[in-house]
């Protein structure tokens, strides 16, 4: 199968373009590569956005998978008319010109951040420009693309070690606070809901097309904020403390992951990660900082 994946070289798509190829998939990536590229020698890698997407980059492409744009909540809210460009025409503008082409199969990757603050009664109800442009093109790319042939996966927040590493995701960002501090801290009371799912688990998951849109996560994988810094804590050995003075994350939703996608551990991605920090194999850096380096490629006039 002939794939193209939009942003295959960032915290997700350098880890599922390989997997991609070892299945035996010629792999298409289109990426602006703003932290790098990330990928193994040989990839086909054509440097842009999905707004510059033709009908050539598309000719006997079978599949496409769309993990482009901004890729966090604080990066969305930086210039809202950058989000709009990017995650929600860019998206757009590729599925359209895929449909147009004649793809099989289109993977739109959403984000559970479309529920917002909705706890146990789980609703649509986007909070931040992130999550309103996530479930703009949800609907608008449903008004041509149709099922068996489109699929909308909602990820739960993504963790774990990648080639694009991230230290701006709450397990990842602990890990790293425990590891060079000894503290993970919990802001506020640390009560609100949040579900997890490893960065191998969401490349495995998407290696395949499925003709339905689900939550990707898992429920013993879905916990609060305090809950989360409690296991980083007994795994890395680091203190655990509440930080009452900062500001709580008003997002909190229990989603229900009635089709459990998640094999990798927690402990066992949390160790990961401690060990790769300890080793010297992977580092924390303007690269690892998602809404620091659009910050700055926003200054320079680069987006």
């Amino acid at each position: 199968m002939k794939i193209l994946v939009a942003g295959g070289c960032g915290y997700i798509g350098s880890v599922l373009v390989p997997m991609l190829i070892e299945q035996g998939h010629a792999v298409t990536v289109i990426d602006c590569c703003y932290f790098g590229r990330n990928l193994p020698d040989g990839v086909d890698v054509v440097v842009g956005d999905t707004r510059a997407i033709t009908e050539t980059h598309l000719y006997r492409v079978d599949r496409v998978i769309d993990l482009a744009g901004l890729s966090n909540d604080p990066s969305c809210d930086l210039r809202s008319e950058v989000t709009i460009e990017n995650n929600f025409r860019g998206a757009v503008h590729l599925a359209a010109t895929a449909y147009r082409s004649g793809v099989s199969y289109y993977t739109y990757v959403s984000s559970c951040s479309v529920y917002g603050d909705t706890g146990e009664q789980v609703h649509v109800n986007p909070l931040t420009e992130y999550a309103r442009a996530k479930y703009a093109v949800e609907r608008a790319i449903k008004r041509f693309w149709g099922d068996p042939r489109l699929s909308i996966p909602r990820l739960a927040t993504v963790y774990g070690l990648s080639p694009r590493m991230r230290f701006d995701l709450a397990p990842n960002l602990m890990t790293l606070h425990a590891v060079r501090r000894g503290v993970v801290e919990v802001y506020g009371e640390g009560t609100q809901w949040r579900p997890f799912v490893h960065v191998r688990d969401v490349a495995r998951f998407l290696c395949n097309p499925r003709p339905d849109s689900v939550d990707v996560g898992s429920n013993d994988m879905t916990m609060t904020a305090k809950a989360l810094a409690e296991r980083v804590a007994a795994v890395t050995g680091a203190q655990c403390i509440h930080r009452l003075d900062m500001p709580t994350d008003t997002r909190s939703y229990k989603p229900d992951f009635w089709r459990p996608s998640g094999t990798v551990k927690l402990e066992d991605g949390i160790r990961e990660i401690a060990d790769a920090l300890r080793a010297g194999t992977v580092t924390d850096g303007p690269m690892t900082r998602t809404v620091e380096r659009y910050r700055a490629l926003i200054t320079e006039g680069q987006l």
